[in-house]
Parts: C-alpha cells; structure tokens; sequence
C-alpha cells in the first residue's frame, strides 16, 4: 500500500494569524470559522486562541437537511457580548462537543497536527 501524505493548511489559525485578522475588524467585530473536518478537532486551536486574545468562543453547529446535505460546525469568536447574547445567536449555540486540550496551540513556527487528530 503507497503511503500517502496528507497535508492539512493550518496557518489560517495560528497566533499570528488571529492577530491578524483583528487588526482589519472593529474592535466590537466577529469572526466566523469553519471548522467542519472528519479529521481534525479544531475546536481547541480556537478557544485556545480565544483565550489569548480575550475573545469569546461560541460552538454553532448546522445539521444536515434537505437544503445543506452536509452537517458543519462553525465557531463565533468576538468581543462584543450584545451581538453574541442575542436570542437568534443563543439559540444556535451548542456545547463543546469535544473535550478542551489546552496544550493544543498553533503558531507560524509550530503546528503539530497529531495534538488535533480526532
């Protein structure tokens, strides 16, 4: 059997990356992610980042239907706590259907994709 080698981009979530993001967004902004993947967790990276950055982190799931054949998860990171309590917002929310790994952090220098695996 060949061996095949998968490469996964994870700059789009490193440190340096989220940093970047919100320096183009206003301070009270957010930044949705798709974090959907049969592989990978990627719910840590970005609470992780969260955290640094003083972020708020929300899990929202979307099931799969009629019209979106394909489940997806997406994560709500922003400051602003009047856009993030809003009813249509708080009822999409789901808890974190995975475990927090603390030690999962993602930089430019340093990504280890086997701390994600699933």
């Amino acid at each position: 059997m060949p061996l095949v080698a998968m490469l996964f981009p994870t700059h789009p979530l490193t440190a340096e990356a989220m940093q970047l993001y919100w320096q183009h967004l206003l301070p009270d902004g957010v930044l949705a992610v798709h974090i959907s993947n049969n592989y990978l967790d990627l719910s840590s990276v970005l609470r992780n980042q969260a955290t640094a950055l003083g972020l708020t982190a929300l899990f929202i799931p979307t099931p799969a239907d009629q019209g979106n054949p394909a489940a997806t998860e997406w994560v709500l990171l922003s400051r602003n706590q009047r856009f993030l309590t809003q009813p249509v917002i708080s009822e999409a929310v789901r808890p974190w259907p995975r475990v927090l790994k603390t030690e999962v952090h993602s930089t430019d220098q340093h990504s280890n994709l086997f701390r994600v695996l699933k």
